[in-house]
């Protein structure tokens, strides 16, 4: 008994290290590159201005935004938001160290958002934020049909 709970503490350790390496690779590959043939970028998010902000990603897709935010053992935790109810308001100015350490001295713009009754904050770099209010108004054909 005295000789297995050695080997047992070993891989348990062993265990926790490959799923955090997984759990690493997961969130670096989706955050730096293409994945999927789907470009995602750096972002923060929080629902007001007194909360911490969370670190993941942002995706466009042809109908919706889609905020994925790592979770435990490599598995995202997503919120999305459809494109033509989402409504984004006047960006300002922040340092990218208010969102993760990792960003400090690049600036970045705080973007209030709201979709519906929910209001909350992406933060992302200042093209981003172009390229976002770009792909909020350029709606595929047919989105004003029938509208006068």
């Amino acid at each position: 008994m005295s000789t297995v709970l050695p080997y047992a503490v070993v891989i348990g350790c062993a265990a926790l290290v490959v799923l955090g390496v997984m759990g690493w690779y997961s969130y670096s590959a989706s955050s730096t590159g293409v994945r999927g043939n789907v470009r995602r970028f750096p972002a923060g998010f929080r629902v007001s201005g007194r909360d911490r902000w969370s670190v993941g990603t942002l995706v466009y897709q042809a109908d919706r935004l889609v905020y994925r935010r790592p979770g435990p053992f490599g598995r995202s935790r997503d919120l999305h938001w459809e494109r033509f109810d989402l409504d984004v308001g006047i960006g300002s100015w922040i340092d990218g160290q208010e969102v993760w350490t990792r960003l400090r001295g690049i600036e970045m713009v705080s973007v209030p958002c709201r979709y519906g009754d929910q209001t909350f904050e992406l933060a992302v770099s200042p093209a981003r934020y172009t390229a976002l209010r770009s792909w909020l108004e350029a709606g595929p054909p047919g989105q004003n049909a029938g509208v006068a």
